[in-house]
């Protein structure tokens, strides 16, 4: 089979195969994302309100949610920065809702020294259709960012 671009019915380009053998694919869902609003506070969502990349549309910066449009395997990261290590700061990243038994990673910092710290987090999961993953302050506080990317959420389907 020697072909160039896979395509769907509607003609839309599904793969490229350019003439390095490389497999591109354009309609892949993934976004990326950063927060420069203000600091988020235990039991609210942490929400990145500034899109770079919205490949499909599927993360809402006005929620915060990526809300997965197809089953598959998706991999997901988050960077945030603390406000201060004088107090504990902690964030879970979750799937659907802020229930425990959805929590796919949790994130917390606590040390003496009055510094920020950055929270990082990356989790791989098996997504069903329709399902949301989306970041959680789960105790203390967590800056409010800058354009300068303190803090930052992205994610994409694998497979």
């Amino acid at each position: 089979l020697g072909v160039q671009t896979i395509q769907h019915t509607n003609g839309t380009d599904a793969m490229t195969i350019d003439s390095s053998g490389r497999v591109l694919t354009p309609a892949r869902p993934a976004f990326f994302a950063r927060r420069t609003g203000t600091t988020v506070t235990s039991g609210n969502d942490y929400i990145f309100d500034s899109v770079e990349t919205n490949i499909g549309s599927h993360y809402d910066s006005s929620t915060g949610k990526f809300t997965a449009p197809i089953a598959g395997i998706y991999a997901f990261s988050a960077n945030i920065l603390s406000m201060d290590n004088t107090n504990a700061n902690g964030f879970v990243i979750v799937k659907n809702n802020t229930n425990n038994a959805n929590e796919l990673g949790r994130f917390r910092s606590h040390s003496s020294n009055a510094v920020h710290n950055t929270l990082s987090l990356s989790v791989t999961v098996s997504l069903s259709a329709n399902d949301t993953v989306f970041c959680h302050v789960s105790e203390g506080s967590l800056y409010g960012g800058t354009a300068a990317g303190w803090s930052i959420f992205s994610g994409h389907l694998v497979g």
